[in-house]
């Protein structure tokens, strides 16, 4: 993740967005990495973009965020306004240990 950070900032110092693809790969590293802060610094900055969000960051983000349910929500709530015709499934917390 370290490279791919490094691209990340000097693409920033350009003033380069990044498109769904390059959202999508940070964010679910940072998951893989056991991240959630990092993954969600992303995810504010793909909210940021002029580009209008796709669906699988949003997707990848909130199965990642399944145990840290405030996190969770705050994405699944900007993913249920910006695609009001899709669904998110909430699997019962018992799977996850949150109980």
């Amino acid at each position: 993740m370290d490279d791919a950070l490094q691209l990340w900032e000097d693409m920033r110092k350009e003033n380069l967005f990044p498109d769904s693809q390059t959202y999508t790969e940070m964010i679910r590293g940072f998951l893989r990495q056991g991240s959630p802060a990092d993954a969600m610094n992303i995810y504010e900055d793909m909210m940021k973009s002029p580009e209008p969000p796709e669906e699988l960051p949003f997707r990848i983000l909130l199965k990642g965020l399944l145990p840290h349910p405030l996190l969770r929500n705050r994405v699944k709530q900007d993913f249920e306004e910006l695609f009001p015709e899709r669904h998110v499934y909430d699997p019962p917390e018992e799977i996850y240990g949150l109980r």
